[in-house]
């Protein structure tokens, strides 16, 4: 009867495992061999169901530690699946990322393409720029000893053009009135200024006018005076820069009268020539072009730019430390009349590039 009971419960093997199931099969026939009445066991079996009891509960701590082991595994999986949908979003980032880097290669190859172009460009650019020097260099070549020969008849049209004005002064800052005659008024003041230096005998203003177009009322415009010979000039020019002309108060300026040539080529000299006014190196200009001035006790002439920029490569340094310090370099002497005037108020540089001269009023 027993067989047949057992052989009518259904089997839990697909809720259980193979153990379990053995275990559970084993109680249920132990439950049917005490019989239906449930009447009391002996001794022997009585232990037996102790056992079974100990054994039911063994199974019973079992199947918790297998309940939590599922919720271990629940968890789990639910950690997993977060891991693997952090895993997912990296991964998308990744492959953002390794777009970007491939659309980044791309463009280095276009801009590295580009710089390539670039360099072809600037080399034959290059090529093109020493075939067009050295095509420039034969032509200076070729027309250098002509630039010299004209450099050289300008210079000489200039010579006689200064011959031509040897004579000449410009008069800066003379009073202008309607119809003056400025030979007549220049003749007195110059005779009542210098009554004790010039006697009237002594120098005849041949001719003397205004320079340009009358302008601006209070605008006085320079005049061009003419002389009878270049020592009178030279005279006018020494006791003016003794003592500076005053005319109606006012201190006039007086030039010589210079062509625009020799001027641009003096202005070469320019940085000679503010070296040796700070250290009060008196000097005159040459002509054409050029400087003579004694230096360190020996005198020097300087007559091309070349050879000022070799003094100059020779003695700058000291020149520049006489300059800071005031020292004298002129190595004694007087100041030569054609030098460029040391006033109260210093000239222009156009106007010490005109020859200025001119002392502090005594």
């Amino acid at each position: 009867m027993a067989n047949d009971q057992n052989k009518g419960e259904p089997q839990e093997k697909t809720l259980r495992s193979g153990k379990q199931y053995k275990i559970d099969t084993f109680m249920k026939r132990r439950a049917s061999a005490s019989g239906p009445s449930g009447a009391s066991a002996n001794p022997q079996e009585k232990t037996k169901v102790m056992s079974e009891e100990a054994l039911s509960k063994a199974l019973g701590e079992i199947n918790d530690s297998l309940d939590q082991l599922k919720k271990q595994g629940a968890e789990t999986s639910k950690q997993v699946a977060e891991t693997n949908k952090t895993v997912a979003e990296i991964s998308g980032e990744i492959d953002l990322n390794t777009k970007s880097i491939i659309d980044l290669g791309n463009k280095v190859n276009t801009n590295t393409e580009s710089i390539g172009k670039l360099l072809e460009e600037a080399s034959t650019t290059r090529k093109i720029a020493e075939e067009a020097k050295e095509i420039a260099t034969a032509t200076d070549e070729k027309f250098s000893p002509v630039f010299r020969k004209l450099g050289e008849h300008d210079l000489a049209l200039s010579m006689i053009e200064m011959q031509r004005k040897e004579r000449n002064l410009r008069i800066r800052a003379i009073p202008e009135s309607e119809g003056d005659n400025l030979v007549d008024f220049l003749t007195k003041e110059f005779s009542d200024f210098w009554k004790q230096e010039l006697e009237q005998e002594e120098f005849k203003i041949e001719s003397a006018f205004r320079l340009g177009a009358r302008q601006r009322k209070n605008k006085v415009r320079d005049c061009l005076v003419t002389l009878r010979s270049r020592e009178e000039r030279d005279k006018i020019l020494n006791l003016h820069y003794q003592r500076t002309l005053r005319i109606e108060d006012s201190f006039v300026e007086i030039f010589k009268d210079i062509p625009k040539h020799i001027l641009d080529a003096r202005s070469q000299y320019k940085d000679l020539v503010i070296l040796l006014k700070k250290n009060s190196v008196p000097f005159r200009w040459e002509y054409p072009q050029g400087l003579s001035f004694k230096y360190k006790g020996k005198k020097r002439k300087i007559k091309t730019v070349e050879e000022k920029d070799k003094f100059l490569e020779q003695h700058e340094e000291d020149l520049y430390k006489g300059a800071e310090s005031g020292q004298d370099y002129s190595g004694g002497g007087t100041l030569d009349k054609d030098k460029l005037p040391l006033r109260g108020t210093p000239p222009t540089e156009e106007e010490e590039q005109l020859g200025a001269v001119g002392g502090k009023d005594k």
